[in-house]
């Protein structure tokens, strides 16, 4: 397995990560409300958009501000791109343009 696919692979399941955070941050007291006093429950409402709030740096984290290693110029500097339409991963460098394809696809059939 080349770099590129091992960093795409990282990249869509921190992607997956990303998903599943967004359903179990916001809801997750929504689990135990039954256990919370009834007068302290609005504060399972409050905790929504906190929750929200989590997810959106946890995202914005994994999947915007992670970089990886260029194996071109070796400076952690290489970020993944995905292709909006097809789904497509690409390994790209800032620093010495370094673009590469991986055989992992980010969703769909991997057809274009």
């Amino acid at each position: 397995m080349t770099t590129t696919n091992q960093h795409s692979g990282l990249y869509v399941t921190r992607l997956l990560v990303v998903v599943i955070a967004l359903v179990a941050l916001p809801f997750l007291p929504v689990v135990f409300a039954d256990s919370i006093p009834e007068r302290f429950r609005w504060l399972v409402l409050v905790w929504i958009p906190a929750g929200l709030s989590l997810w959106f740096r946890l995202s914005r984290r994994l999947l915007v501000k992670s970089s990886y290693k260029c194996p071109q110029c070796s400076q952690q500097k290489a970020q993944m791109d995905v292709v909006q339409g097809t789904g497509d991963v690409f390994l790209t460098c800032r620093s010495c343009g370094f673009r590469e394809k991986s055989t992992v696809v980010a969703w769909g059939d991997g057809t274009s």
